[in-house]
C-alpha cells in the first residue's frame, strides 16, 4: 500500500497537522520521513522520496520523485532536488541538484 509514512513519535499530531496543510503531496506514495525532519511552507514532495536524519527542509522547495536526503542537512530556501538525487551534504539557497550521469567507456563499433 502506498502512503505518507511518519515514522512512529517523529511528529507530535500537530506538526503532522501542519506540515500538511502548508505543503504539496502532488503523489503521497512511498514518501518516508524520520525523526528531526522539519519541513517550511509551501514545500513539494514527490512520490518515493525519503528524508532520513536532522533533515532541515526551507521555505519553497521541491523535492523530485525518489529523492534520497540523509542528514544532518539543511536544504535552503527555492532550492530543487531533482528525480533519485541522494544528497547527503547542505544544499545552499536557490540552488538545484540533479543525479550526475555515469556513462561507461564504450567502444564504438563502426562498420566497414
Amino acid at each position: 500500500m502506498g502512503g505518507i509514512e511518519i515514522v512512529a513519535a517523529a511528529l507530535g499530531v500537530i506538526n503532522v497537522l501542519l506540515v500538511v496543510r502548508r505543503s504539496s503531496w502532488n503523489y503521497p506514495f512511498g514518501i518516508v520521513m524520520e525523526r528531526g525532519v522539519s519541513i517550511g511552507s509551501r514545500v513539494t514532495v514527490m512520490q518515493q522520496a525519503s528524508l532520513s536524519g536532522e533533515v532541515a527542509v526551507e521555505d519553497n522547495v521541491l523535492i523530485g520523485p525518489g529523492a534520497r536526503i540523509v542528514g544532518p542537512l539543511r536544504i535552503g530556501r527555492g532550492a530543487t532536488i531533482g528525480p533519485n538525487a541522494v544528497v547527503t551534504q547542505d544544499v545552499p539557497s536557490h540552488d538545484t541538484v540533479v543525479v550526475e550521469k555515469r556513462l561507461k567507456d564504450r567502444r564504438t563499433v563502426v562498420n566497414v
